[in-house]
């Protein structure tokens, strides 16, 4: 398959929109980690055990 040239502009344009996808993806997956962790805290401070958990969710919950 032969290459496809872009003209400058366009390759900057596509390089901006992965560069900012990159970083929402980052956010996303820093967001998801510090809400488990927030759950884990939450589950440790009301002293639930981990024999308690289903699924990562106490099965009070379920």
């Amino acid at each position: 398959m032969p290459r496809t040239h872009l003209p400058l502009h366009h390759r900057n344009a596509v390089h901006q929109i992965l560069a900012h996808t990159h970083t929402l993806f980052t956010a996303i997956a820093e967001l998801q980690a510090t809400t488990r962790l927030e759950d884990v805290l939450v589950q440790a401070a009301a002293g639930i055990e981990e024999s308690e958990l289903f699924d990562g969710v106490p099965k009070s919950r379920s």
